[in-house]
């Protein structure tokens, strides 16, 4: 164990047991426990870094499925792609009026549309967060414009709607400091992934930006099946920057991210270097550190001003791990992303690159894929590519013809010997 992992560890102990005991008065205080002696520390440097996934470094094969192309099947700009046991499903045009969500079987031909788009009870405005978990054959989604709850079961493709009610505990809504930031209401759900059978964990979300007069803001939500709110999770004050172990108060934002990606629910905390699990016991435990430098971890002299000084330091937007990989997507003020990713049989990056697309380069395709359509299973990495990018590797292929799945599996085990400099 090198020295940084001690410190990291002793510190995150020490935090967990002095807040052991303090539930907060209204709901229980989210702290870094952690059953783990040392937490894996990824490094965010350029030591190791590739600047494409290809065959001569960690891709191992390539598998193509073209997507039917009849009028019923086509899609718009992708935003989502998944891969359950029978079908492949794919979320277009999520941010427009033209909302699609269809299905198709895993040779490519069109099945069904799992939505319509209108104003009637079985119809959605909009379909929002969208999260997926394999292990109970579910995808859920919040239509914020029409107050509704998503939940499509993906092995028979029903879909079913429930109210998006408001969810806070009485306890919550009677504190008087979340009135105010509600303006007299309560917060409502905005994302929610199932955690288990008859679980469900949830970020609240409502649109304001005004000062945490107490810093308490309730940050997870626990549901049951009628996705009522049994349990809610604070961050309480100080709040702690675990890597730096400073304290210091932060500011309401939406740039936290909650979902699960293949290895359980996880959730990332823009000033945190932590990527945490959210157990079915409702604990939150630190499973590995994505480490900065101090050049690029905000301070806490950072942390107090408006978010978008807070920005300037790199901060994390999205996660996708593998069994043996993790990919993230990084983004700082100056609206430049970055990609990573790491073996993890390796604590240093295999791969960098200056864009948080992922960067590809196989059988004659060179080009990259948004990070956020990107799904995984096992080691594969699934994505969609239109058409007109791989004509050169599927001469059939015409250049409106719908998207094409594409499979990307990864070695098993990797560890790089030599590295681009």
């Amino acid at each position: 164990m090198n020295k940084y992992q001690l410190f990291l560890a002793i510190s995150f102990i020490a935090v967990a047991c002095n807040k052991a005991n303090n539930m907060g008065e209204n709901g229980k205080v989210l702290t870094a426990e952690s059953s783990e002696d040392t937490l894996k520390t990824y490094v965010l440097n350029n030591s190791i870094a590739f600047d494409t996934l290809s065959y001569s470094n960690v891709i191992e094969s390539v598998k193509y499925i073209p997507l039917s192309s009849d009028d019923q099947s086509l899609l718009g700009n992708l935003d989502m792609i998944v891969k359950t046991d029978k079908y492949y499903i794919l979320l277009s045009d999520l941010g427009g009026s033209n909302v699609k969500v269809k299905a198709f079987d895993h040779k490519g031909q069109y099945v069904k549309d799992l939505i319509r788009v209108g104003r009637a009870r079985n119809e959605v405005l909009s379909f929002d967060n969208c999260s997926y978990n394999s292990e109970y054959a579910q995808m859920l989604a919040c239509d914020g414009l029409s107050d509704k709850l998503i939940s499509i079961d993906v092995n028979d493709l029903s879909v079913k709607m429930y109210p998006l009610l408001i969810f806070c505990s009485e306890d919550i809504i009677d504190n008087e400091s979340i009135k105010r930031l509600a303006g007299g209401a309560c917060f409502r759900l905005y994302s929610t992934v199932q955690l288990t059978k008859d679980l469900f964990v949830g970020t609240p979300g409502v649109s304001w930006h005004k000062e945490l007069d107490e810093n308490l803001v309730p940050y997870l939500c626990f549901m049951d099946t009628t996705f009522e709110s049994y349990v809610a999770l604070f961050y309480d004050e100080p709040r702690k920057l675990f890597q730096e172990q400073k304290e210091g108060i932060f500011k309401a934002n939406d740039n936290w991210r909650l979902g699960n990606s293949g290895k359980g629910v996880f959730f990332i905390d823009m000033f945190n270097d932590t990527i945490y699990s959210v157990e079915a016991d409702t604990l939150i435990k630190p499973r590995y550190v994505l480490h900065r430098t101090d050049e690029q971890m905000p301070e806490v002299t950072d942390v107090k001003v408006n978010n978008s000084l807070v920005a300037e330091k790199i901060h994390f937007m999205g996660l996708v791990e593998t069994d043996d990989y993790i990919l993230l997507r990084t983004l700082n003020g100056d609206l430049k992303t970055g990609f990573y990713m790491w073996s993890k049989n390796n604590e240093a990056p295999i791969c960098v690159h200056d864009v948080c697309e992922v960067p590809l380069s196989f059988d004659g395709y060179h080009g990259a894929v948004r990070f956020h359509t990107v799904s995984a299973i096992d080691n594969t990495i699934i994505a969609a590519i239109p058409a007109d990018k791989l004509m050169n590797v599927l001469p059939n292929l015409k250049e409106d013809d719908n998207l094409v799945v594409v499979e990307i599996k990864l070695k098993d085990g990797y560890n790089p010997q030599t590295a681009l400099k």
